[in-house]
């Protein structure tokens, strides 16, 4: 899945369904990690024991007092940045693991590729890590299936092989249900490595439960470089902003294929024409065309990104693709 995972717009590309994520709700619902409360203020890669100590220290033993003041920090967006970071360098190959959060990716319950079976499902467990514990996993004497054959299931997927929604039998807490606020919004959240936008409006199936494609807008153009944003700007960005702002209309399935078509990365094991980047005209018709491989994008991945181009208009449209 890492080699469909796109930094510009921290989303993957599936050719026959579109693009998803790993959404601020899926992260609680996985990991029980809540979203909301200060911000962590730290540099760098680790935290100073002097800064634990002026923080939280108090004359009296860990009380409640104390672990209250530890649960306002908003914990669940530090690791929930942190998750975009690894996975955006990972599928560039700048890192050579996703850190200490590959269980969440192991636990994405949208379709089941290569994932353990269980002996018991239990669909109301939250967090659903903890189902997922040895004792739960079903001992497999099945060979794992290639690489080749999991591309190939990847580039398969329609949208009638997702559950679009994994959650329905969990009652979440309400101290944990800021994430489905979230859901619904384009957002930016920090941690120690930078800071990460989620575009809510991308993967707007997910948001709703069920299929339903749009074309969205572009993404922000701070999509790679949120570190850059005014200070002024951040206080929004990191309220978020509602997902209806970034629509330009809801589309038939087939506009919206021709949509993920020129805009997304396209199959991977098979040879496919697709256009180079930024060889279109103002009328449409000066492309230049490129083979993609059908070997792995190896080299073309550690640079290559899509950059997003003026798509037709659509008769359910009013405008064409906004260049935000």
């Amino acid at each position: 899945m890492s080699e469909r995972f796109w930094d510009t717009t921290n989303t993957f590309h599936l050719p026959k369904i579109g693009e998803m994520t790993l959404t601020p709700e899926d992260f609680t619902m996985i990991s029980g990690l809540s979203f909301g409360g200060h911000w962590l203020y730290v540099r760098g890669t680790s935290v100073k024991l002097t800064w634990l100590k002026s923080t939280f220290e108090d004359k009296k033993p860990v009380d409640e007092y104390n672990v209250d003041r530890c649960i306002r920090y908003n914990w669940g967006g530090a690791a929930y940045a942190t998750m975009f970071h690894y996975m955006a360098h990972f599928s560039r190959k700048k890192l050579k693991s996703l850190g200490g959060l590959l269980n969440v990716w192991e636990a994405y319950e949208y379709f089941h590729l290569g994932t353990p079976s269980l002996n018991q499902q239990k669909a109301d467990a939250f967090p659903r890590l903890s189902r997922w514990t040895g004792a739960n996993r079903v001992s497999s004497t099945k060979p794992r299936s290639k690489l080749a054959e999991l591309r190939q299931m990847i580039e398969n997927l329609t949208p009638e092989d997702v559950n679009w929604n994994p959650w329905f039998a969990v009652n979440l807490p309400e101290e944990f249900q800021y994430c489905q606020i979230l859901l619904k919004r384009r957002v930016l959240f920090k941690c120690a490595f930078g800071q990460y936008w989620y575009l809510g409006e991308r993967v707007f199936s997910q948001t709703v439960h069920k299929y339903s494609p749009w074309i969205p807008k572009n993404p922000p153009v701070t999509i790679r470089k949120g570190r850059l944003m005014e200070t002024s700007d951040l206080e929004f960005a990191f309220e978020g902003f509602e997902i209806t702002n970034f629509h330009l209309a809801r589309v038939k399935n087939s506009q919206y294929f021709h949509f993920c078509e020129r805009n997304l990365l396209g199959p991977l094991v098979e040879t496919k024409e697709v256009q180079s980047e930024g060889m279109v005209s103002e009328e449409g018709s000066n492309l230049e065309r490129r083979k993609m491989p059908s070997t792995p994008y190896h080299e073309n991945r550690s640079g290559f990104r899509p950059f997003f181009r003026e798509v037709p208009v659509y008769p359910s449209m009013g405008s064409a693709y906004d260049k935000r």
